[in-house]
């Protein structure tokens, strides 16, 4: 079946100056209405033309503790279909792969995808490093950011082409953060600016 309206909405984000890493102003719920507010005006919508809303997070895989539910006075989702999704590293690819599928399926007209993070009011490593196996006592992986899959790539395709070929893409999504106003992250990163980029980013450093 042929896709249907849809609004993907990953980080749709204001922000009161380009780089701040905290809102202390605002709670998680008027966080989001924030940017549902900014989407739909950006969409020329309102929430009466959403069918569906799907909702996620990662902090603390908080599936647990029903976000989805409470964050509705931000969302405007009451009393609407809603799914939540939260992979712990990989949400919002997620919402958008989900989103996509529902509206392309036929079920909803036009679905909105919520993504958000609000890290300072939690402890996200506290979440990841809480994951293990039981059975086995040893610890999984979790999240999207894991040093074995990192040595898969070199090992595979060298450390030269394995760092070039993350380096590009990390200016893609700069420059696809670049058009949108209200992005969070956008340093205005051109490809020119690779080899350089290469040698001065610090390495990321996990615990």
């Amino acid at each position: 079946m042929a896709h249907k309206k849809k609004i993907e909405m990953l980080e749709y984000r204001h922000r009161t100056d380009q780089h701040s890493s905290h809102r202390e102003d605002v709670n998680q719920p008027e966080l989001i209405h924030e940017a549902v507010s900014l989407a739909l005006k950006d969409a020329n919508l309102t929430m009466k033309d959403i069918d569906c809303v799907v909702h996620g997070n990662m902090e603390l895989f908080e599936m647990v503790h029903s976000p989805d539910l409470w964050h509705v006075l931000g969302t405007g989702a009451y009393g609407k279909r809603l799914h939540q999704d939260t992979t712990g590293g990989t949400v919002g690819a997620t919402l958008s792969c989900a989103s996509d599928n529902l509206a392309a399926s036929g079920m909803y007209d036009i679905v909105m995808a919520i993504g958000f993070e609000k890290l300072q009011e939690g402890n996200t490593t506290g979440g990841i490093t809480n994951m293990a196996d039981p059975l086995w006592f040893r610890k999984i992986q979790a999240g999207a950011l894991t040093g074995s899959s990192a040595y898969d790539v070199e090992r595979e395709f060298g450390l030269e082409r394995a760092t070039k070929a993350s380096m590009t893409y990390r200016i893609i999504m700069d420059k696809h953060a670049g058009l949108n106003p209200n992005a969070h992250r956008a340093f205005g990163l051109d490809f020119s600016q690779i080899d350089d980029l290469i040698r001065t980013s610090p390495k990321l450093v996990a615990s």
